[in-house]
């Protein structure tokens, strides 16, 4: 086996990896989801705690796009793999960061609209999709080294 095909093979494997992951992430945002339909959430909403929730669920799914552009931008400028992966746990985590903000929202605050921030979260993660191309660019130089 060259050098090459370990390479690819590591490679195939971190991407295996990532969509584990990716698909762990969204099986937790569906039960964030129905979460709160199971316990019932009073219709009563706190108007202060729904504005704090409602501002930073979705500040934190778009802070994991600019993350996520940061580590790919550099792991390809450090020809490092593993800051793809880190990349994307990050993004991944601020996504359910929101998305644990979307359940608070209808645990706490008692929004009965919860859902549209989870949703918001779950679309984010949706978006971080891992992709082999990103594995790709980063080890690009070290495989043709």
């Amino acid at each position: 086996m060259t050098t090459t095909q370990d390479e690819q093979t590591k490679l195939n494997a971190q991407y295996r990896t990532l969509l584990i992951l990716w698909a762990a992430f969204l099986m937790m945002f569906v039960i964030y989801y129905f979460l709160p339909v199971f316990i019932g959430v009073p219709h009563e909403p706190i108007k202060q705690l729904l504005i704090v929730f409602n501002v930073m669920s979705p500040l934190l799914v778009v802070a994991s796009f600019f993350a996520r552009r940061i580590f790919l931008a550099r792991s390809v400028a450090t020809h490092d793999v593993r800051l793809v992966t880190t990349g994307f746990i990050l993004a991944a985590a601020l996504c359910e960061a929101g998305a644990i903000f979307g359940l608070l929202d209808a645990l706490v605050a008692h929004d009965r609209y919860y859902f549209i921030l989870i949703g918001f979260a779950m679309v984010g993660l949706v978006l971080h999709f891992p992709k082999r191309s990103h594995l790709g660019a980063a080890s690009f130089k070290s495989m043709n080294a």
